[in-house]
């Protein structure tokens, strides 16, 4: 069962991550009036104006991954921080795991952006004589076609400048407690934020284990085998649900264990049966009469409430104090 944590020991086994991704969207606008027409309702009907492509988004395919990847990595990995917009907490245990992966898929996004420079030039020669033919079926009429082409065509950037718009990178945050007695003074004004966090962080499990609760009992309901691949999503969200388990929700700690049990026992050729439909219908009635309870409990267990400063650290290395500049952002970039 999950131990129950104070404030401080939450921020002292656990740290804030913010993963951010930049990409080149490659596409450009086009106006009626960029190539020298009005825009009237016979135009509109004769040449397709607006967004157009400037790279087909299969040369994008190896990038997307590993940057859906990364995201998809930290959420497994944490819940939601709502102090922070876009900020997600990870427990201490799972940190290194995290980061390791983090660093293994942003090897893997610079290697795609590497192949994609380089073929930068090659995939540009064969989008534009698409673009051009398109120009010229809409159009019906070279000399608008041409002014269109060369509109899109200057919209294309250099390999260098395409190269400096792709970044995927992440910063690792402690909170520091409070130096002095002014800045503690705010800890009665934060009070209700924090409350709200908290609650936004005890919330977010349960409902992710009630939503994927219902999904099984959908299948259950029909009287058949769990597909395994249905099965092992339902015990890789118990897995995450289970680290995550930060704030020591009792309750949620032992539907985990119970939904374990019914899991096992409709693995392989073994059917749902009345008794376990009835044991997932416990779980999900336990999950959803509960969680007013567990929100006053963590908000009750968690003391020591105050305004916390934050500080960019490297997620492998311990919590530095503020005055470390040096050490700021230090995962933007590897």
């Amino acid at each position: 069962m999950s131990q129950a944590l104070s404030w401080n020991a939450l921020f002292n086994n656990g740290s804030i991550v913010s993963l951010s991704a930049s990409l080149w969207r490659a596409s450009v606008r086009l106006k009626a009036e960029d190539v020298g027409i009005t825009n009237t309702e016979e135009v509109k009907a004769a040449m397709s104006l607006g967004r157009h492509r400037l790279v087909q988004p299969k040369s994008f395919e190896a990038i997307n991954k590993a940057m859906y990847d990364a995201k998809r990595a930290v959420d497994f990995f944490s819940v939601n921080f709502g102090l922070i917009k876009g900020a997600r907490y990870v427990p201490e245990k799972n940190l290194s795991t995290l980061t390791t992966r983090l660093r293994e898929l942003k090897i893997s996004f610079e290697v795609a952006v590497v192949e994609f420079v380089r073929d930068y030039e090659i995939t540009k020669s064969e989008q534009l004589p698409i673009i051009l033919s398109a120009l010229r079926t809409a159009s019906g009429s070279e000399d608008t076609a041409q002014r269109a082409f060369a509109r899109i065509s200057s919209e294309y950037p250099s390999a260098d400048e395409v190269r400096d718009m792709f970044d995927l990178s992440w910063i690792v945050y402690a909170i520091t407690s409070p130096k002095d007695a002014s800045a503690a003074n705010f800890a009665e004004q934060e009070t209700n934020e924090v409350k709200s966090i908290i609650g936004e962080m005890v919330t977010q499990l349960r409902n992710e284990m009630t939503e994927k609760l219902k999904d099984v009992l959908a299948v259950a309901a029909k009287g058949g085998k769990m597909p395994e691949r249905s099965l092992d999503s339902a015990n890789a969200m118990l897995d995450r649900v289970e680290s995550l388990n930060i704030l020591g929700d009792s309750v949620l700690s032992d539907q985990v264990a119970a939904m374990r049990l019914v899991l096992g026992s409709v693995s392989g050729d073994a059917v749902f049966g009345a008794g376990q439909i009835a044991g997932l219908s416990d779980i999900q009635t336990a999950l959803e009469a509960s969680i007013a309870d567990a929100i006053a409990e963590a908000e009750q267990t968690l003391t020591g409430v105050g305004r916390r400063r934050f500080v960019d650290v490297a997620a492998d290395e311990p919590a530095l104090p503020v005055s470390a500049p040096e050490e700021t952002g230090e995962y933007a970039g590897l």
